[in-house]
């Protein structure tokens, strides 16, 4: 009560939770004296019990009262708080597991691209190896050309040594001959004919 400030306490010296309370009646006086009377009390769960004074019976009566509604509203709100909680949970629940369910659904779509990925690249790695190996075959048969040419060209040249070389006989024995038979020819006409006696 607003008296009780009068006794030099100036704050609050701690909290008690109603709504956790039972309420009782007291046959014991709150003071030694019995000063105060029309006691009732709150005990907590934790078995601590809080005793109360009223000025009269009326009195007493309208703070149990209170104090009773008090508690079933407060459990009724933390009924409705709780049912709400559980609703919110519930709801938090169910965006979950659509998140999860649109994540696996993601997630599989994200496998399916990259299996395709993979194929992809494997196709590619043997177009590439196909390639590679069309290019080695190529270049293999571009130096068996480059060497066939040379051969070719290397037997050329040969043949038109060879041909030099025989036409520059033929010359020699046509200028031989020739001389031979210049000279046959003029010595035949210089010298009479000898005629043998048989």
């Amino acid at each position: 009560s607003p008296q009780s400030l009068g006794s030099g306490v100036s704050h609050p010296s701690g909290l008690v939770h109603v709504e956790a309370c039972e309420v009782c009646m007291r046959q014991l006086t709150a003071a030694a004296d019995g000063a105060l009377r029309f006691e009732f009390g709150l005990v907590d769960p934790g078995g601590d019990a809080f005793v109360l004074a009223a000025e009269s019976k009326s009195d007493r009566e309208r703070w149990v009262e209170a104090l009773a509604s008090c508690r079933v509203r407060t459990k009724r709100e933390l009924v409705v708080s709780h049912t709400l909680e559980m609703k919110a949970a519930a709801e938090v629940a169910v965006q979950l597991a659509k998140q999860e369910e649109a994540q696996k659904l993601e997630l599989s779509g994200l496998k399916d691209e990259l299996h395709l990925a993979f194929v992809a690249k494997k196709a590619s790695e043997q177009q590439l190896e196909q390639a590679l190996e069309r290019h080695r075959t190529t270049l293999h048969m571009k130096a068996q050309v480059a060497a066939a040419r040379e051969r070719a060209n290397t037997q050329l040249w040969q043949a038109r040594e060879r041909l030099k070389f025989r036409q520059s006989l033929l010359h020699w024995r046509h200028r031989t001959l020739r001389a031979a038979f210049v000279i046959l020819v003029t010595v035949s006409y210089t010298q009479p004919p000898r005629c043998t006696k048989g």
